[in-house]
């Protein structure tokens, strides 16, 4: 008799006990992409995560949770926040063949260095009475967008026909930039001066002397590579007139000067007027 009671009340506890499968088979649920907007993220700016998931089983899923859960090698999201929300984003149920876009609000910390950053994702859902559990790691690419800025162009006469250009330039990037180098064309002439890498806030400048006799025509450049190796460059037009210089001048007046002279002279000597 005990043990036919022992038999039923195992038999019981079976049937209470629920279904659980923690196997790491998520075929049923396929990511047929994850996107970031904007693609590529700056620090400091918010983000949207989304996810496009699609049924793939023969039967309907539900509960799906998504969880940003680390950055890969640590324990922590190290420098993503969620924006008015959890790290996790929930959908009740998704139906066969159908599919779903399910989104994070996120900020990226505004100290963030330029690279690619693998977040853990952990999913979880039911599908015909267990629950599956599953990781994946998607990447997040943060961007220092480079900003490298000509602050000032200045030329002045130095006589003997050349004249001065000075030109400031600034990098107003947070990242540092790679490669710098000036480069200053004036009809057909080419200047220029490599200063290699130029870190966050740093500036400089550049003269050159070009010669000056006639209208000058060019341009000025300023190149680099930034934190991704993106080749980038900053420009801006040369075009200075030359005027008629005091020497010039001075000589056309000494002409005319002689020239009423000689007039003077042969008016007197034949008693002509003015």
């Amino acid at each position: 008799m005990k043990k036919v009671i022992l038999l039923a009340m195992i038999f019981f506890s079976i049937l209470i006990v629920p279904s659980f499968n923690a196997k790491a088979d998520s075929s049923q649920l396929l990511f047929q992409r994850v996107e970031t907007k904007p693609e590529v993220v700056q620090p400091g700016q918010q983000f949207k995560i989304n996810f496009f998931l699609k049924n793939t089983s023969d039967d309907s899923i539900r509960d799906i949770n998504i969880k940003l859960a680390s950055i890969e090698g640590k324990n922590a999201l190290s420098g993503f926040s969620p924006v008015n929300s959890t790290n996790e984003v929930y959908s009740s149920k998704i139906n066969k063949g159908n599919t779903a876009v399910l989104s994070l609000d996120m900020i990226a910390d505004s100290q963030l260095k330029t690279g690619t950053y693998n977040v853990v994702i952990n999913i979880s859902y039911k599908y015909n009475d267990a629950i599956v559990q599953d990781s994946k790691i998607i990447g997040i690419v943060i961007d220092n967008q480079a900003n490298l800025a000509i602050t000032s162009m200045d030329s002045s006469d130095t006589g003997n026909n050349t004249r001065n250009l000075k030109l400031a330039f600034v990098n107003a990037s947070k990242g540092n930039l790679d490669q710098v180098m000036v480069k200053v064309t004036s009809n057909d002439k080419e200047y220029s001066k490599y200063y290699g890498s130029l870190e966050a806030g740093d500036d400089e400048t550049y003269e050159v002397t070009l010669p000056f006799t006639k209208d000058i025509n060019g341009k000025v450049e300023v190149s680099y590579k930034d934190e991704l190796n993106r080749d980038g460059v900053v420009s801006k037009d040369l075009n200075i007139k030359k005027s008629a210089s005091a020497t010039d001048k001075k000589v056309s007046t000494d002409k005319k000067g002689g020239l009423s002279s000689i007039g003077d002279f042969f008016k007197r000597l034949f008693g002509l007027g003015d």
